[in-house]
């Protein structure tokens, strides 16, 4: 029988990596994050902030944190972080 190591453990896992600005939250985005999630064992969720965000199109109209707080409690994702870059 093979004993695996907790490190062997995370080499074996795939992270899906999707960002986005997520703004005004729909069943498009939930759909999106929910297939991403089946690509690997964790998905990362990165959410363009307010000043990258108008960058590249209008102003959001949900500020960035409450953007972030709204994608973290999904069951489907496992971590949220800042994208401050394209």
């Amino acid at each position: 029988m093979t004993t695996f190591t907790q490190n062997d453990i995370l080499c074996f896992m795939k992270t899906v990596y999707t960002y986005g600005v997520f703004d005004l939250l729909h069943t498009g985005h939930l759909e999106l994050l929910r297939e991403a999630k089946e690509l690997g064992d964790k998905l990362i969720v990165g959410i363009f902030t307010d000043e990258v965000s108008t960058s590249f199109k209008r102003p959001p109209i949900i500020v960035h944190q409450q953007r972030m707080d709204m994608i973290k409690p999904l069951s489907f994702v496992d971590e949220v972080v800042s994208q401050d870059e394209l």
